[in-house]
């Protein structure tokens, strides 16, 4: 039997609890429920018009899709919204891990958009989900209307020395928290006490989960000739966790429609985007 992503099941209860509490919070009416899939129960939340086009929200690594509240009733102006809880991180979706090289991951989001009757989506992915968004739209790009991206995987690069530097400041108590938020967002201070809580929140899932430590693999020009759809990709210029220059200058020279932007002094935290993503998805920028 595979090990679990959590520590203990102690810990799981705890993020799992306090992520039911921030659920009620969701700041617009919606639907919470799980389908099944090639990867076991997957965690949905669905919230918009349902007359209207279908937006999939794709969360990064160490957190879950708590991650959207501030921008989804942005989102729902123009979109019927499906938050997915990623498989194998701390959120209501089942654990399960396959390599990232086993295009199993693509399978689980064709059988998301199945058993919610979708037959065409946007992607909207973050860091990891972002990687996630990029394995779905090149293996069905027909099913895939536009792709945003921040700060994601598979374009450029991983940093070899944030994994080191996290384990040393998860020991260094309050300190090391602030510093670790520091370098997520770029060497600054966070501004907003909402960032700070939501950054809190996810420094908590890493006292009580396992967080993946293979690398995602780079996908290659070929792959990325897929996009046959418009592909936002933003990066921040001091992204601690991924090479965000590398990143954009890949995505240009090999997606036909990339609309890159560039974010000076910015980390791998990147706010107040949701207006832009938006209008991006909507064909308006």
């Amino acid at each position: 039997m595979s090990r679990s992503v959590f520590r203990s099941v102690e810990g799981k209860r705890e993020i799992l609890d306090r992520y039911q509490e921030l659920l009620q919070q969701w700041p617009v009416a919606n639907k919470q429920y799980s389908v099944p899939t090639c990867l076991g129960k997957t965690f949905v939340i669905e919230s918009g018009d349902v007359d209207k086009p279908a937006l999939l929200l794709l969360h990064g690594s160490v957190s879950n899709s708590f991650t959207w509240m501030g921008d989804v009733a942005r989102f729902t102006q123009d979109f019927r919204v499906f938050a997915i809880d990623l498989v194998g991180e701390p959120g209501f979706s089942d654990e399960s891990r396959p390599s990232y090289k086993s295009g199993d991951y693509a399978k689980w989001l064709r059988d998301v958009c199945d058993q919610l009757g979708l037959d065409m989506v946007s992607l909207l992915g973050l860091s990891l989900g972002g990687w996630m968004a990029l394995e779905f739209a090149t293996t069905f790009p027909q099913r895939v209307t536009r792709v945003a991206l921040v700060c994601p995987g598979g374009l450029g690069p991983q940093r070899r020395s944030l994994l080191p530097k996290a384990i040393f400041y998860s020991l260094c108590g309050a300190w090391g928290r602030e510093r670790m938020m520091r370098m997520l967002n770029g060497g600054q201070p966070l501004q907003s006490e909402e960032i700070r809580q939501a950054m809190e929140i996810t420094m908590d899932m890493h006292k009580h989960f396992r967080p993946r430590t293979a690398r995602l693999p780079i996908f290659g020009p070929d792959r990325l000739a897929q996009l046959n759809m418009p592909v936002m990709v933003v990066f921040g210029d001091r992204d601690a966790v991924l090479d965000g220059v590398a990143s954009v200058r890949h995505a240009q020279a090999c997606i036909a429609d990339c609309h890159a932007v560039g974010l000076r002094g910015c980390g791998h935290l990147i706010l107040d985007q949701g207006d832009r993503i938006a209008r991006f998805l909507v064909g308006l920028a």
